[in-house]
């Protein structure tokens, strides 16, 4: 479904005020066009403000007048500056104009499934065409946003978009899956739904700061008393919530942010709401490894993650359908925490990466301050940023904590939810997927490559002693309602395939 939304004015007359754009441009075109978010209010030059920096907490240097310019209200053309590689950071603040009223989203969700939900027909006596024997045929309702769309639904909730003009209840379950602790850039003037928070890019938006968690808790670093809550416990009218997590969205999302205060100190889950974290999967679920990721992430170093998520999605989604019709208990939370040791900085000296050849482990995060947006570009507040943690690992370097899905729980390599950014792309930093690091086949390779983890063949005795294992963490996950009945099979049957292409045999031997 797609929104026209109006354009805010002021009386009739343009709303002009500054906007700030961000571009990391993955190449090293030059010139190289840059598309604005809106358009210019003018082509003078003047009031505009072009900055470069290489990573995000370097120094700002402005670019020369000389050195770039506008081809339309909406494009700049910019000459590349030496010395800084194809992942640099472009900031242009310059006067736009014309902010569409981009908050009007929240509201047309709301309105919308409202009608279907409770109303006969419209102002225009156009009938509900839900419509069962007279009356609208919904009992209840769900959402279900990966991603953007998980983020936001978190806002949804923020800003009380869940009761309607009339007081009733919008939606009664809510998933919201791999949208880390952030919210949306929408109810903003100037706003930009798309940007994500990201380790390199993207930090200097406003969408991801207080508040993070469910719980309406005090902000340790700003003061404030909030929670994502806040309004509709207020009006009785918050859904059933689950929220799931990748290891990605740790890395990028701040995700140890849903369940600590932003000084480490453990905060609760509310009784409404359900937090599962997918151990290791990479944001998004699967990558296939064989697929040439340059093309789209040519910043990534190594092969994507291919741990998936997708068939225990599937079990939550019918868990939260009876949790909202029946009452029945989904399964209990299972997410990293304080109580157990669980989450741990994901500083290199501290995180215990195994060293695995080849493999150089960045020790990096999103990191987060509170911020100041009454400038431009805004500024941290020095000294004041909040504590972001990961998940532990074991030996091998696969994450401990939460829902292992077979390919954790019965590892043939080492999973991640980051994978470093490469020479000539802000190597030091991580991008956006994940990464998988195959064991040695037998431990003559394991020796002769110097790899601390055991080889797959002093883990596992054959195929057959594999995939009894695989079974066995299979209906694991189905006794705890993460699995449903007829995803057992074909997942047994796809880590077999696993198996022998990891080995080096025919899939059909």
């Amino acid at each position: 479904m797609w929104a026209r939304l109006p354009v805010a004015t002021n009386d009739g007359a343009p709303i002009v005020a500054p906007n700030l754009d961000e571009f990391v441009f993955e190449n090293l075109q030059s010139p190289v066009v840059a598309t604005l978010s809106y358009p210019a209010n003018t082509f003078d030059q003047t009031p505009c403000v072009l900055t470069v920096r290489q990573r995000p907490q370097d120094q700002r240097i402005t670019i020369s007048h000389g050195d770039w310019r506008f081809l339309s209200n909406t494009q700049i053309e910019i000459m590349r500056p030496a010395g800084f590689d194809a992942s640099a950071i472009y900031e242009f603040i310059y006067p736009a104009r014309d902010p569409t009223v981009m908050g009007l989203g929240f509201a047309a969700v709301r309105d919308v499934v409202s009608f279907m939900r409770y109303e006969n027909a419209d102002a225009a006596d156009a009938p509900n065409p839900l419509n069962l024997e007279g009356r609208p045929g919904i009992d209840y309702v769900l959402a279900y946003g990966l991603s953007q769309s998980g983020r936001f639904l978190r806002d949804f909730l923020y800003q009380g978009f869940n009761e309607d003009l009339h007081g009733g209840k919008v939606f009664d379950g809510v998933m919201a899956c791999m949208a880390g602790s952030r919210k949306s850039f929408i109810n903003y003037s100037f706003a930009q739904p798309g940007r994500n928070v990201r380790q390199h890019e993207d930090r200097v938006f406003p969408h991801d700061q207080f508040p993070f968690s469910y719980a309406t808790t005090t902000d340790p670093i700003s003061g404030v008393t909030d929670g994502i809550l806040a309004r509709c416990e207020t009006s009785k009218n918050c859904p059933k919530i689950m929220q799931t997590e990748s290891s990605t969205d740790f890395f990028h999302g701040r995700g140890s942010l849903l369940v600590t205060d932003g000084q480490g100190d453990e905060i609760p889950i509310p009784e409404n709401v359900r937090l599962y974290y997918f151990a290791g999967v990479q944001h998004g679920g699967g990558g296939d490894p064989a697929v040439d990721y340059a093309l789209f992430a040519p910043a990534s170093k190594y092969k994507p993650n291919p741990a998936d998520f997708s068939s225990m999605h599937r079990a939550l989604v019918d868990a939260l359908d009876q949790w909202v019709s029946e009452d029945a208990p989904p399964p209990p939370s299972q997410f990293p925490n304080m109580r157990d040791g669980s989450l741990v900085s994901a500083s290199a000296e501290s995180y215990g990466f195994p060293d695995i050849p080849n493999v150089t482990y960045p020790g990096v995060m999103s990191e987060l301050s509170q911020m100041n947006f009454n400038v431009m570009p805004p500024q941290p507040v020095p000294g004041r940023s909040y504590v972001v943690m990961a998940s532990a690992i074991d030996a091998d370097g696969n994450e401990t904590a939460g829902v292992r899905v077979p390919d954790i729980a019965v590892p043939l390599g080492t999973h991640t939810g980051w994978n470093a950014r490469r020479d000539g792309y802000a190597e030091g930093g991580i991008c956006a997927l994940g990464a998988y690091f195959p064991f040695a086949r037998n431990k003559k390779e394991r020796v002769l490559s110097g790899d601390p983890r055991l080889s797959i063949e002093e883990r596992y005795k054959d195929e057959e002693d594999y995939i009894r294992k695989v079974a066995g963490a299979v209906r694991r996950l189905c006794e705890q309602w993460l699995l449903l009945p007829e995803d057992v099979d074909p997942l047994i049957e796809e880590a077999r395939g696993k198996y022998r292409r990891a080995m080096g045999h025919s899939e059909s031997t």
